[in-house]
C-alpha cells in the first residue's frame, strides 16, 4: 500500500506539471447512499476549456457537502489526458497521504512486533531475565 501511495503521490505530481487552473461552478449536489443509509453528496462541476463546456462529478463525496450550489471552484485540467480535478490539496493528494499514513502505522506495528523484544532489552537490559 505504501508502494501504491507514492506511485499515486508521484503520478498526480506528473500530471500537475502539464496541468491549468480554471474556474469551475457547482451545478449540482449529486447524493450518494452509503452503507449505513447515510447519504453524501459529491459536487458536479462545470467548467469551460476552449469555448467547449464540461462537466464531470468528483469522486469524493461528504456529509454535509463540501460545496455549495453556483460555488467556484478552481479546477486543474490537463488538457492533453482530458482529465479534471478539483484543485484542493486534499483531492489531489489525499489518498497518497491516508494511504501513506495507513501503511506507516502497518510498518511501525510489524517492526515493533517484529523487534520489540530486541529493542527492550537494549534499552533496558535489566528488566529481562537470563
Amino acid at each position: 500500500m505504501l508502494i501504491s501511495a507514492i506511485l499515486v503521490g508521484f503520478f498526480t505530481h506528473s500530471y500537475l506539471n502539464n496541468a491549468k487552473v480554471i474556474k469551475g461552478e457547482v451545478i449540482e449536489l449529486v447524493p450518494k447512499a452509503s452503507v449505513n443509509k447515510a447519504t453524501s453528496y459529491s459536487p458536479k462541476i462545470q467548467y469551460s476549456v476552449d469555448n467547449e463546456i464540461l462537466i464531470f462529478t468528483s469522486i469524493f463525496s461528504s456529509s454535509p457537502p463540501m460545496y455549495e450550489l453556483g460555488e467556484t471552484l478552481p479546477i486543474v485540467y490537463n488538457k492533453s489526458k482530458k482529465k479534471q480535478a478539483i484543485g484542493s490539496f486534499f483531492h489531489l493528494y489525499g489518498f497518497t497521504i491516508i494511504g501513506g499514513l495507513i501503511s506507516s502505522c502497518g510498518i511501525t506495528i510489524f517492526l515493533a512486533y517484529k523487534y520489540g523484544f530486541s529493542i527492550l532489552k537494549m534499552l533496558h537490559p535489566h528488566l529481562i531475565l537470563e
